[in-house]
Parts: C-alpha cells; structure tokens; sequence
C-alpha cells in the first residue's frame, strides 16, 4: 500500500514538472500547448473534409474556418484555437 502511495505521488510530481516544462517551451515559442491553443493541423482539416461530405450543411463552416486561419497566417499573426 505505501509502495503504491509513493508511486502515485510521484507521478503527480513528475507531471507536474512536465507541465511546467511545457509552458516554458511555449513561453520561448518552441511550441504550442496549453496557452496559446491549436492549430487545425492536417488531422483537423481533414475531419472537416470529411464532416462536410456526410453532412453537407457542415462544408461551409469548414470552408470559413480554414479561410479565416489563412487571413491570419498571412497577416502574420498565431491562428486563432479551433473550437468545436
């Protein structure tokens, strides 16, 4: 019970220096985590695609949500997080 106790806690401890780890990388713009949200990426657009095949009335979202992320790209600004 006590080996499994110590276990645990440390878990916690080793995520929560990872996390802490992370959201330094992000500071420094190594990488995008949990401040500064998403990009739609390929799987994201895909999905779009593919929501906007079986459900038509979808592809228009999609079709807005991918325009507005170029006019930020080539504003030169981060896109803004995807939200479903």
């Amino acid at each position: 019970m006590l080996q499994s106790a110590i276990a645990i806690v440390t878990s916690l401890i080793g995520l929560a220096i990872l996390d802490r780890m992370l959201l330094a990388a992000e500071a420094k713009g190594w990488i995008n985590y949990r401040r500064r949200g998403l990009s739609m990426g390929a799987a994201g657009y895909h999905a779009g695609q593919l929501a906007s095949m079986i459900t038509p009335g979808v592809g228009h979202l999609h079709d807005a949500a991918v325009d507005e992320i170029q006019e930020e790209e080539d504003r030169g600004a981060a896109p803004p997080p995807i939200e479903d």
